[in-house]
């Protein structure tokens, strides 16, 4: 999901379908405002399509903190509402970020190890950076040093907003572990948590350890989000 009409309409799906169309025009008109403080950051069309992303999704914080009782109901509002519209889309998603062939989860890490930068730099822009760290015919790391997103909630101060944003890689990497249980995906750094960069970890484990594993994985994910 990086469409702002989009991610406003999954949210306010949510909420009261009696006062949506009036929240949801003042939402647009807010996150255009936003936008547009920040538009430096936005060097490329992908850049602009995702910075209205990043601003809708501010906006709405924004305009619910005071239906739902305070910035912290708000900000777990519209990630849970966030979440459950990507999970429609998620095994969709692994296939055109990743080029995974569901069909053939053998290939998959080899695959994510060619596919991941160069569809990242075409599907996010310039507004990303990323390298390769590692890689190994076990296990492919990537590096993003820089993510648009975490420069524009920053520059809005609200860095903690990123991690509304993180929530939606781990929808993803459960659906790609879904597909191919061989396949450990780990985020051990984020921008997001004041890390360096964030670190895109997949690995090759047996089909026994997976469910150990992942579900460690998920449990650290959760204590990084109640911090």
């Amino acid at each position: 999901m990086s469409n702002a009409s989009e991610a406003v309409t999954a949210i306010l799906a949510e909420f009261d379908a009696a006062v949506s169309p009036a929240i949801q025009r003042s939402i647009h008109k807010d996150a255009l405002n936003l936008a547009k403080h920040a538009e430096s950051l936005a060097v490329d069309a992908q850049g602009k399509e995702h910075l209205e992303f990043a601003a809708s999704i501010l906006a709405s914080v924004h305009k619910l903190q005071g239906l739902l009782g305070g910035c912290e109901a708000a900000r777990q509002f519209v990630g849970d509402a966030l979440v459950s519209s990507f999970k429609l889309r998620a095994a969709e998603y692994v296939v055109r970020r990743l080029g995974v062939n569901l069909d053939s989860p053998q290939t998959a890490l080899p695959t994510i190890a060619a596919n991941f930068i160069p569809r990242g730099d075409v599907l996010f822009g310039k507004g990303f950076r990323y390298a390769c760290e590692r890689s190994s015919p076990s296990e492919f790391c990537a590096r993003i040093d820089s993510c648009l997103f975490d420069a524009f909630f920053r520059t809005m101060n609200a860095p903690e907003m990123t991690q509304l944003l993180c929530r939606l890689d781990i929808v993803w990497a459960d659906a790609l572990e879904l597909n191919c249980p061989s396949i450990r995906f780990d985020r051990p750094t984020t921008l997001a948590q004041g890390d360096d960069t964030c670190r895109f970890l997949f690995r090759e484990v047996s089909s026994r350890g997976w469910n150990a594993v992942s579900t460690a994985r998920r449990v650290n994910q959760n204590e990084k989000e109640e911090m």
